[in-house]
């Protein structure tokens, strides 16, 4: 009797789990891209990879053209420290899903201009007792030829390199770049950018106040 009372119990309940919904698996909805940073930390980042790019464009050109050795300094030191902070910038863009402008990474740089040699300083010769002592002294000691520019392949000299307009435009970028850098470190939401924009000010901070003490000597 008990064992007839529970299979008709059981039977009573099929009917009923075959009517229950099936319950679908859980999904958990896909949290937009980079949430966490903000429309002006996108904005830095575009501006930044910019000017440091135009920056080093800019040294690249130096390198190319300039014959001073301080300039040619300035731009070695300058170029190699720019293209560290646009990689950076780089990948930190990268990892955020944000499409930069001038998304190549840097090239490698120029080899700078050959110096010339510093000219000799003539001696000074004695007094010469004849004429023909005289001029066989001047032409031992005639002063060395003047450096050549280089020319180009159509023969006309090359233009000489600008080197104190380079290093005034280079001043004035760089106040601006020192201002972005500035501005996104102490308004910055994302904590690693705002820390890459710190460090890349006073980097550039070093640079404007370098291209200024050359820019006095020449």
């Amino acid at each position: 009797m008990h064992r007839s009372a529970c299979r008709l119990f059981l039977l009573l309940l099929l009917p009923i789990a075959a009517c229950a919904p099936t319950s679908a698996p859980i999904t958990t909805p896909a949290e937009p891209a980079n949430p966490q940073l903000s429309d002006a930390d996108r904005a830095f980042l575009v501006k930044a990879a910019s000017a440091e790019s135009a920056e080093l464009q800019a040294e690249r050109t130096a390198l190319a053209g300039t014959h001073n050795r301080a300039v040619q300094a300035y731009a070695q030191d300058t170029a190699g420290q720019v293209s560290e902070e646009l990689s950076k910038l780089q990948a930190l863009a990268a990892g955020r899903q944000v499409t930069l402008a001038n998304a190549a990474p840097p090239a490698a740089l120029p080899t700078p201009q050959p110096l010339p040699d510093p000219a000799p300083t003539p001696s000074k010769a004695p007094a010469a007792k004849s004429a023909h002592g005289e001029n066989a002294k001047k032409d031992a000691h005639q002063a060395p030829p003047p450096v050549v520019r280089p020319t180009s392949a159509q023969g006309p000299a090359l233009p000489r390199f600008a080197d104190k307009d380079f290093l005034l435009a280079r001043i004035t970028a760089q106040q601006a770049t020192v201002v972005l850098f500035h501005q996104e470190a102490e308004n910055g939401s994302d904590p690693d950018v705002k820390q890459c924009a710190a460090q890349f000010a006073q980097r550039t901070e070093q640079h404007l106040r370098l291209a200024q003490e050359v820019a006095r000597r020449l």
